[in-house]
This record gives C-alpha cells, sequence and structure tokens, in this order.
C-alpha cells in the first residue's frame, strides 16, 4: 500500500492536497448544430433532455421549482446497491456531459450529527439519482484538510 509523504507546510505543490481544481467550461459543439434529427433520433433526444430536475427538499425555502444543478452545487445522491438504498452527500465536479451523467466529487460524514464533511472519493453520476441541491456549507480548514459544514444535519445513509 502506497502513502503520500510531503515535508510540505501549507498546501503541497506535489500531490497537489488541499486544493480542488475544477474544470473551466469549455465551448463544445452541439449535436442538433452539426446533425439535423431524424425522425427515428427525436425520442432519444427527449430522453437526453436533462437539464431540468424537480427537486423536493426539506434544506431549499423554494422548494418544489424547477432548478438546474451546475459545476460547484452541493447535492444528495442516492445509490441503490442489493435492494438497499444509500444516500451520499457531494460537490458536483463538471456540467452534464452528452449521456447525462455529471461528475460528483463525494463528501464523507465526519462526526455524529450529520453536519460535518470531509473530500471522499469522485465519480460519475447519473441524472435520476440526484435527490435533492444542498445548501452552500461553510468551508473549515483544520491542518491541511479541508471540511465541510452544513447549517443542518444532511440526511445521509452511508456503508
Amino acid at each position: 500500500m502506497m502513502s503520500l509523504s510531503c515535508f510540505c507546510s501549507n498546501f503541497c505543490p506535489h500531490f497537489h492536497l488541499g486544493d480542488i481544481r475544477y474544470p473551466q467550461k469549455q465551448n463544445k459543439l452541439d449535436v442538433a448544430a452539426v446533425y439535423t434529427d431524424s425522425e427515428e433520433d427525436v425520442p432519444n433526444a427527449m430522453v437526453a433532455q436533462t437539464s431540468i430536475h424537480l427537486i423536493n427538499s426539506s434544506y431549499i425555502d423554494n422548494a418544489d421549482i424547477p432548478m438546474s444543478v451546475k459545476n460547484g452545487d452541493f447535492i444528495l445522491v442516492e445509490y441503490q446497491i442489493n435492494n438497499k438504498k444509500y444516500r451520499y452527500a457531494g460537490v458536483c465536479s463538471s456540467d452534464f456531459d452528452e449521456e447525462g451523467d455529471i461528475r460528483v466529487t463525494f463528501l464523507k460524514v465526519s462526526n455524529e450529527a450529520g453536519t460535518l464533511f470531509k473530500i471522499n472519493d469522485m465519480s460519475d453520476v447519473k441524472w435520476e439519482q440526484i435527490l435533492t441541491i444542498l445548501p452552500v456549507p461553510n468551508i473549515l480548514m483544520k491542518g491541511n484538510r479541508v471540511l465541510y459544514e452544513f447549517s443542518k444535519p444532511v440526511d445521509v445513509f452511508e456503508k
């Protein structure tokens, strides 16, 4: 098992610890601008349209309003594994791609109250797995670690 070791005092330029880099939005070619739709492609275009999501959350005041998820938003994601549903908090690290997936950096709960989280893992998430948009947490630094503190407990169920 490999471990990271460095003698840097603050941010580490060797392993890039302590900083999150969000990719800059690049101009991508729109498929609709390059190709014209045929009759058999119309149902696929309707399935791939994932820009609006109806959230129902106690975290946000205007809860039943369609909202879009974008880079930098904090979200609650649900995974179903072996007939068990797990809920994880995360932060969006990219916008949606062509398949309707979004890159999410997951957070692991660090206290019993469910308000303090640390960065844990990264994965691609489908649009249907996003449950809610969470409020923006306070950022805390403990040594070289970045922690996120939410004002209300987040309803997570981790493995």
